[in-house]
């Protein structure tokens, strides 16, 4: 890169880092260093295109990488007029000397009508996207008109939307993409368009490996989008608001030995609707909550501090199958972490919140439970000294007891609680004659117990186990080779493990699906140790899973 070129350069990028916008005078003069522009009278047609010399390539390949990304902006806006993108297509095959220029003209004189459609919704954010891919494909037929003499000295405010180039509509574009965006964030959302920008002219001037500053970017952002305010009082509540974690619901602590342990907060996304991107309706029917992870930090000490949020997700009635969040204001959680606990004595009364008011919480999934953050199969847990409230009821059926007036309240299932679980799924708990309800998990049962007011005071979990069996197939003619009375086994063991006659065992070894083998699921354990001594007694392999309490288990099937 030339001495002036490098100047310019970082002309520009200072201009950016300052404003957030890259002007059109500089635009101009960028566009110039790329290489020498063809210069025409200003009356010739322009049904001739120019020659397809490098700098021509480069200004027009610049101008298409603007386009391509913001053609998904279009593709939400109007999913069914693929025009733009088959256009783009074609300017790129030209460029690369694929197709003549004839091809070119065809397809800019059959548009489809994306153009009048974008004219008409000029202040739309999202036809810019479209008229990107129009003025790159000028671009290629002519460089880039805006290179003319009559553009020299004129500002992006002296232009036209019909002359605007490329970069500076998908700047629009990209910048407006979120319609509910306010002023500060649209102005964030630009800057890092022209940051982009510079990134992809970079090589072209020589500078391979440039990267836009972070710094800079973050610098502008906190000037369109200052920091709010540190809440003086510390707690829970008022941290996970400030980092933008909305509800706080509880948190665990683990802390001691060897381990360092930590802390992990687990909050709600506030917002009772999402807004649907196609209808722009409100949703407002729940169907779920999913889990994401906003934090992961270190305390003193080593310590980790985690922060997950429950996400919902509302249903839209119109678009069977598509589920939406929310809106959410996106920010630098670690960075936010560090601003709150910035200042005399706030990390001590954060400390002290963490230790003070960490809760007991129980988890129950499908095939597994988590109690305070340590996850396992419920029969594998072992109960702390100190935790009121949790017990093992009976430990020959593995069953595990929960009673929340002595636990406290927070037992989920696993993302929701047992409200929102009747709700969202209202077939999973299964009303019994006692009042409880049954939830049959894939390695438990959970039995739930309520009161007048239909508020969750205990729970049970009992072990639910299966019996793994070696797989035995009636059509592999070499396995009684290999493995005499293989066969007649099977026949004795389902016969005495059921109850059936020889001419019932027979048929079942016979079926090719086996559906038998669902008599192996869904055990309690002396049913599980019984099936198995009757099936080992008779040479068949197989274990219990999980493995009990207690009783070492065979690592291999035998």
């Amino acid at each position: 890169m030339a001495k002036t070129d490098q100047d310019l350069f970082s002309q520009a990028v200072a201009e950016v880092a300052e404003t957030g916008i890259l002007s059109f005078p500089t635009r101009r003069q960028l566009w110039l260093a790329l290489g020498e522009w063809e210069w025409r009278d200003e009356d010739d047609p322009e049904n001739t295109p120019r020659a397809r010399t490098e700098p021509l390539r480069k200004r027009a390949g610049l101008a298409c990488a603007c386009a391509k990304k913001v053609l998904p902006v279009w593709a939400v806006y109007a999913p069914e007029d693929k025009a733009p993108q088959k256009l783009l297509k074609t300017v790129q095959d030209y460029l690369a000397g694929k197709i003549p220029a004839g091809k070119l003209e065809k397809a800019m004189k059959d548009t489809g009508g994306f153009l009048e459609r974008a004219e008409e919704e000029r202040y739309s954010t999202a036809p810019a996207a479209a008229m990107a891919v129009w003025q790159a494909a000028w671009a290629a037929w002519l460089d880039e008109p805006l290179l003319a003499q009559r553009y020299a000295g004129a500002d992006d405010g002296d232009l036209d939307y019909d002359d605007w180039d490329a970069a500076y509509l998908a700047s629009v574009a990209w910048s407006g993409r979120d319609e509910e965006s306010q002023p500060g964030e649209r102005a964030v959302e630009g800057m890092k368009f022209w940051a982009w920008y510079l990134e992809q002219l970079a090589p072209l001037l020589g500078r391979e490996k440039y990267r836009f500053p972070r710094k800079a970017i973050q610098q502008f952002k906190e000037k369109q989008i200052p920091p709010r305010p540190v809440p003086e009082v510390v707690s829970m509540e008022s941290f996970c608001d400030y980092i933008g974690a909305g509800e706080y619901l509880y948190h665990t602590w683990t802390a001691g030995g060897m381990d360092p342990g930590g802390c992990e907060i687990v909050t709600r996304m506030r917002g009772d609707h999402a807004v649907c991107p196609k209808t722009k309706q409100e949703c407002r029917q729940l169907e779920f909550y999913y889990g994401v992870s906003l934090l992961e930090d270190s305390l003193p000490g080593g310590s980790s501090l985690k922060v997950a949020m429950w996400v919902p997700l509302f249903h839209c009635d119109q678009h069977p199958g598509f589920s939406h969040s929310p809106r959410a204001e996106y920010g630098n959680t670690k960075a936010d972490c560090k601003r709150y606990l910035e200042g005399e004595g706030r990390l001590e009364a954060f400390l002290r919140q963490i230790r003070e008011r960490a809760a007991n919480v129980f988890v129950i999934g499908t095939g597994y439970t988590r109690l305070n953050g340590v996850t396992e199969h419920h029969h594998g847990i072992k109960v702390p000294a100190g935790i009121p409230g949790i017990r093992w009821l009976d430990r020959e059926t593995e069953t595990l007891e929960i009673d929340l007036a002595k636990f406290g309240p927070h037992v989920y299932f696993p993302d929701c609680n047992w409200k929102d679980l009747l709700r969202l799924y209202p077939e999973k708990p299964v009303l019994q004659e006692d009042g409880s309800y049954l939830i049959t998990c894939d390695r438990h049962w959970v039995r739930c117990f309520v009161d007048g007011d239909g508020e969750l005071v205990r729970v049970t979990l009992t072990s639910r186990f299966k019996l793994e069996v070696a797989w035995f197939d009636p059509a592999n003619k070499n396995q009684e080779r290999f493995n005499p009375g293989v066969k007649l086994n099977w026949i004795k063991a389902l016969k005495d493990a059921f109850d059936l006659s020889t001419q019932e065992a027979r048929a079942w070894t016979e079926d090719p699906d086996q559906p038998w083998r669902e008599r192996f699921q869904s055990l309690g354990r002396a049913e599980a140790e019984r099936l198995q001594a009757v099936l080992r007694s008779h040479g068949i392999k197989c274990r219990i899973m999980p493995w009990r309490v207690g009783v070492p288990g065979d690592t291999q099937l035998k």
